[in-house]
């Protein structure tokens, strides 16, 4: 099958998720639309399935990799 023929689609949309029910939303508005509550206030589903602690982990790993970088730019200035 040749690729180059097919139509050329155009990027989604980036939604935010509700930080309390994890649905998608469309802005940051409060209330979510689908439990009412902030979205932007960890809570409820957000927390207990998980993506409370995996965006802390993602958070975290990206602090990290950007001191690494930053103690590599030092030790190079050092020498």
């Amino acid at each position: 099958m040749d690729l180059s023929t097919m139509p050329k689609g155009k990027p989604s949309v980036s939604l935010p998720l509700c930080l309390n029910c994890a649905e998608y939303v469309l802005d940051q508005a409060v209330p979510c639309p689908h439990c009412n509550h902030d979205p932007m206030k960890p809570g409820g589903r957000y927390k207990d399935d998980g993506f409370y602690a995996r965006d802390a982990l993602e958070r975290l790993l990206d602090v990290m990799e950007r001191a690494a970088k930053l103690q590599e730019n030092v030790e190079n200035k050092q020498e």
